[in-house]
């Protein structure tokens, strides 16, 4: 018996041998989204600010540091200083606040200081395009604000894409994952 299942196996294992004989197979490339990229994108600015209860703007310039994905998701950090007009020329508010958003919608939150009233700041807020609103808030009082500046939204990369080979190797095309050696004739 045992010689017969012997006998068998290997008879079964030679035709199938022969159903592959003189079989290429054929490998495509492939390419495939291997998740996002990200990149950094940094900003200057400059711009108007109203507070409510003010009829003059103060100037503002300003720096934003963004670190955006391709899919639009958006970290960075946001420092400003504004200048006023009225009673003279005087430095305004510092801010310092961390981004969180998208690459062209984000909310802000962060630390500042008011150099005229000599009061630390909590500023909270929202940015777009060319557009920001928010309050400051302190001890004192609870300010709004609305600015118009020059930031245009964060520039967004694209997704990083990657082409190989599949089942590669014996039998294959080629050799290797990158589909640059062809396998030997």
């Amino acid at each position: 018996m045992k010689k017969l299942l012997t006998l068998a196996f290997a008879m079964f294992t030679l035709l199938s041998s022969n159903a592959y004989a003189g079989f290429v197979a054929n490998y495509d490339l492939v390419t495939t989204n291997s998740g996002s990229s990200e990149q950094t994108d940094n900003q200057a600015y400059a711009g108007l600010v109203w507070t409510w209860g003010e009829i003059t703007p103060s100037a503002v310039i300003g720096f934003s540091h963004g670190k955006v994905e391709s899919d639009g998701d958006t970290q960075g950090v946001h420092a400003s200083l504004s200048i006023n007009f009225l009673d003279g020329i005087q430095l305004g508010k510092v801010k310092l606040t961390y981004l969180n958003g998208k690459e062209d919608f984000q909310g802000e939150a962060g630390i500042g200081y008011d150099l005229i009233n000599k009061a630390f700041l909590i500023p909270v807020g929202v940015n777009a395009p060319y557009l920001a609103a928010g309050l400051d808030v302190s001890w004192e009082a609870i300010e709004p604000y609305f600015m118009l500046h020059t930031r245009d939204k964060f520039d967004k990369p694209n997704e990083r894409s990657v082409t190989e080979c599949r089942n590669v190797g014996l039998g294959g095309a080629y050799i290797d994952a990158d589909c640059t050696i062809p396998a030997p004739l």
